[in-house]
């Protein structure tokens, strides 16, 4: 017997059981089974596999579908791009493999419904997983969208950080504050150079890709003009030299703002002159090659990651909610009261 089956949380709802049933009767299926396995959590899965052998392959619903794909094998080309799986084969040899049929459903959708249009803008309902399929054959097709989210804030937050380098082996070594950080191998983050240069960039599964790759707003190491200019000529004036360490002994305060549906946008103000002012030194280039896979990393953690061989100090790390400046409450009474309460409904499910 050939067992298949869905994992997610919660399932009552869950029409696939009988779907799946019909269907094997229907076909003259007579080896397969369909099952629904609602698993406390994702980490429940290897258990789930110990005890079904003979468990072929299943689908992947709410709320694992990013989840599960740092317990895969290996990855389709679509699933690794769209950085969800709602599908998962299991090979002879146990391997598991990943797959986004979303996709394969909304191209051959898009095909009939539209044809050879080409619609001017689309909207889309939701930032879950089948979303990111959504947005990633928008993308596809080159048809511009907006988000909506039930959340209306979804995703947007700012980080704020002090940094004065000291020394470092290389002028092009730097701090870098990593955001929505899948644990696994996607994340997007914002490089603050020693030698006075930056850029927003994004590490897809593997590939890297920048979000700001030309125009006024792109902080790399470039020649100065009118439509780019490194940080060190943004914030301190300066013409880059790439030898040279422009930001030693200097302290500046980073402020990534991180729209969900736009990307992130970064800022610098230079403390050694009172008064200073956030100059805006980078943000997304809509024809950036990585620009679409800001929102298809949801936001499971910020970290910070320091080049090899630098001495620097990082002080003064806040983080809140919205695009706006920072709260002029900046007590922990409410984050403990939240902490608090989470701890509570974790409790509770257990």
């Amino acid at each position: 017997m050939r067992r298949f089956g869905l994992i997610g949380r919660p399932l009552g709802h869950s029409a696939s059981a009988a779907y799946f049933a019909a269907k094997f009767e229907r076909e003259g299926i007579a080896d397969c089974t369909y099952t629904l396995y609602e698993l406390p959590e994702i980490g429940a899965l290897e258990r789930l596999l110990a005890e079904t052998p003979d468990l072929c392959g299943f689908n992947v619903t709410i709320p694992y579908k990013r989840e599960v794909m740092a317990l895969l094998d290996d990855l389709s080309h679509d699933a690794r791009l769209v950085g969800a799986v709602n599908c998962v084969r299991r090979t002879a040899d146990s391997r598991l493999v990943g797959h986004n049929t979303d996709v394969i459903g909304l191209r051959a959708a898009f095909d009939c419904l539209l044809g050879g249009e080409q619609p001017s803008h689309a909207l889309v309902l939701g930032t879950g997983g089948a979303s990111q399929a959504v947005q990633y054959v928008l993308a596809e097709r080159g048809i511009p969208f907006d988000l909506v989210s039930r959340d209306a804030a979804k995703g947007n937050y700012t980080v704020q950080y002090d940094v004065t380098y000291l020394a470092a082996s290389k002028p092009d070594r730097y701090v870098v504050l990593l955001t929505n950080y899948n644990g696994f191998d996607s994340y997007n983050s914002c490089h603050i150079r020693a030698q006075g240069s930056g850029n927003n960039q994004n590490r897809f599964l593997g590939t890297w890709s920048n979000y700001d790759i030309k125009g006024p707003y792109y902080a790399g190491t470039t020649a100065e003009s009118d439509e780019a200019s490194s940080i060190a000529k943004k914030v301190f004036g300066q013409d880059i030299d790439t030898s040279v360490g422009v930001m030693y002994n200097k302290s500046v305060t980073i402020r990534i703002q991180c729209n969900y549906a736009e990307g992130p946008s970064c800022y610098m103000r230079d403390n050694s002159v009172p008064g200073s002012d956030f100059v805006l030194v980078s943000k997304p280039d809509s024809t950036a090659n990585g620009f679409q896979y800001w929102n298809m990393i949801d936001n499971y953690a910020i970290c910070l990651k320091v080049g090899g061989k630098i001495d620097s100090y990082v002080d003064n790390i806040s983080i809140w909610s919205g695009l706006g400046n920072e709260p002029l409450d900046t007590s922990d009474t409410a984050y403990k009261a939240a902490i608090a309460d989470y701890l509570k409904q974790v409790e509770a499910q257990q």
